[in-house]
């Protein structure tokens, strides 16, 4: 009987994942990744090979991330050390539902419930091409600041002495700039570095080093992000008619966020009944209010495992537009405070230089 080639296994597998080039973003890698394991796990392949091709498919950072995980998964053969040890290859919220699912024997149910369809297509719907504005807000940012810099610096002061060796007086625009040019010249240098601070955030491993700082807490969209992901990670011992305690252990354990970690590791000491999650997710504030309210009122456990998928996928989603809404609003504002002081800038050289040659004539 003969072997079926090892490479053509693997080109079964991508046929079978959906999205494997639905696109560049950071988000759809890690889905395509998700799903790629969970296929593995389901056709008892290796996850090793996988991963290496796979990384083929995205050079880059990520490509490299995931020849990390490639030695990993070569060397141990564990998906849980693999995955610990290779921070950002998965989200945050993923990564916390695999290696809990892994620690309880869920990895299954676990799988099923990460790679919905319906989470994926919601999810690439709401995505919204950040990345290039962030490009053209650094470029855009930095032109205006430098071309600003050199008038305030060298243009100006040069205008400035020429109406005082004719003993004419600058209008008010141009007066105004030459008497607060050095808050000016400070406050170009202030957003010249916040426009380099951008920019460094959109670099992944930067971004996740803050996202996993204790400012972190203080962010809605992080906070909001992590308690739908314990909801959909406590969704799966529900869906299996099994006790939240070891789950909630788990994620104590895996969890990136110190504060987090407290917070699962109280609800799971003081747990004595599945019934008692809700008042004391409620207390520590791992679940919404609303949500937590909710399922106190459903009577099975299959009900409030499905209530808790669909909760935490449109609160994901959610929380992806409003950041988007955020971050367009945020790359609008510098730009019409820019161009309102080029516009006062140009028309205060424009008004002087007129009735300079008005006075000439």
């Amino acid at each position: 009987m003969s072997k079926v080639p090892l490479r053509v296994t693997v080109e079964k597998v991508f046929e079978k994942l959906p999205g494997v080039q639905a696109g560049n973003s950071r988000t759809s890698k890690q889905r395509c990744l998700l799903r790629l394991l969970a296929t593995a796990h389901q056709q008892q392949l290796s996850p090793a090979i996988l991963t290496k091709n796979l990384a083929e498919e995205y050079p880059g950072s990520y490509g490299h991330k995931l020849q990390q995980l490639h030695r990993w998964l070569k060397a141990d053969g564990s998906m849980s050390a693999a995955v610990r040890h290779t921070p950002g290859i998965l989200s945050e919220s993923d990564t916390l539902a695999v290696l809990c699912g892994i620690e309880t024997q869920n990895i299954e149910p676990t799988f099923k419930i990460l790679t919905d369809s319906n989470r994926d297509d919601a999810g690439n719907g709401a995505q919204a091409p950040v990345t290039s504005k962030v490009g053209y807000f650094v470029f855009l940012s930095c032109t205006i600041s430098i071309a600003l810099a050199f008038s305030m610096s060298l243009v100006l002061p040069m205008i400035a002495y020429m109406f005082e060796e004719f003993g004419l007086e600058m209008g008010f625009g141009l007066e105004s700039l030459h008497a607060y040019h050095v808050l000016v010249g400070i406050a170009l240098l202030f957003f010249i570095l916040a426009t380099i601070a951008v920019a460094l955030l959109q670099i992944p491993d930067i971004k996740r080093f803050m996202t996993q700082s204790f400012l972190a807490d203080w962010l809605p969209s992080i906070r909001s992000n992590r308690q739908a992901g314990i909801a959909r990670i406590v969704s799966v011992p529900l869906s299996q008619n099994q006790p939240l305690r070891p789950t909630l252990l788990a994620a104590a354990q895996f969890h990136v966020s110190a504060k987090w970690r407290k917070k699962l590791l109280h609800v799971a000491t003081q747990l004595e009944d599945n019934a008692d999650f809700w008042s004391l997710a409620n207390q520590q504030g791992i679940l919404q209010p609303s949500i937590s309210k909710q399922m106190r009122s459903m009577q099975t456990a299959q009900t409030q495992s499905w209530t808790l998928q669909t909760l935490a996928n449109q609160r994901e989603i959610e929380t992806d537009r409003s950041a988007i809404g955020f971050i367009n609003g945020v790359f609008n504002l510098p730009t019409i405070i820019l161009g309102f002081v080029a516009g006062w800038l140009i028309l205060g050289v424009m008004s002087s230089l007129t009735n300079l040659i008005i006075s000439l004539n």
